[in-house]
């Protein structure tokens, strides 16, 4: 039975236990992280809403009686018994289980805690999304209006670059000879004013 509840609200994300509540599959889009540079896989999430009075629908009953292999009404039958037997539990203060969907819990009043089950999430680890470069790759870059080759745009910028300056004579930094003549003047001064006073 328990297989056959999970089929179902893979199939049909939605299935209402009577007197407990109703399951639902959530499904988060895969994304791309582009601070951490990793890529999140998509994820399927079951979430539970209680709402003691809502009904299973018809199409449940039909899919268990075919997947069982029983008459609808014998399907009913130990459906409806299944929702007893947790809610039975779950008043004792025990965890109502279902395998594959996940664990039920009471908690204060008539209030109910859902925890799911791990998935196959597990085995979906994120991935790292690194930026591959590859130095001699010919792509496209749009410049402007017009869509050109990166080696065509090589070439371009290439003969864009100003020329070397035509004497190759090396610069050689004076700040040195400066710092010299602006010691002595600065002795010369002192001189004067301890000759004069």
């Amino acid at each position: 039975m328990y297989n056959s509840l999970y089929k179902y609200l893979i199939f049909n994300k939605k299935m209402v236990v009577p007197g407990i509540g109703s399951f639902t599959v959530e499904h988060i889009p895969g994304r791309l992280d582009f601070l951490n540079k990793q890529l999140h896989s998509p994820i399927s999430v079951i979430r539970f809403s209680m709402d003691k009075n809502a009904t299973p629908e018809k199409s449940l009953y039909e899919f268990l009686s075919e997947d069982l292999g029983l008459t609808e009404i014998d399907a009913i039958k130990q459906f409806n018994d299944l929702s007893f037997y947790l809610k039975n539990e779950l008043g004792r203060g025990n965890e109502g289980k279902l395998p594959g969907i996940g664990t039920l819990r009471k908690e204060f009043g008539e209030s109910y805690s859902f925890q799911p089950e791990q998935s196959v999430q597990q085995y979906f680890p994120d991935t790292v999304a690194e930026r591959v470069v590859r130095k001699d790759a010919t792509h496209e870059v749009k410049v402007g209006e017009n869509i050109r080759s990166s080696n065509e745009m090589k070439e371009m910028l290439k003969d864009d670059e100003p020329s070397a300056p035509a004497s190759t004579e090396p610069h050689h930094d004076k700040w040195w000879l400066y710092a010299i003549i602006m010691a002595i003047v600065a002795l010369i001064a002192l001189i004067y004013y301890f000759k004069v006073h």
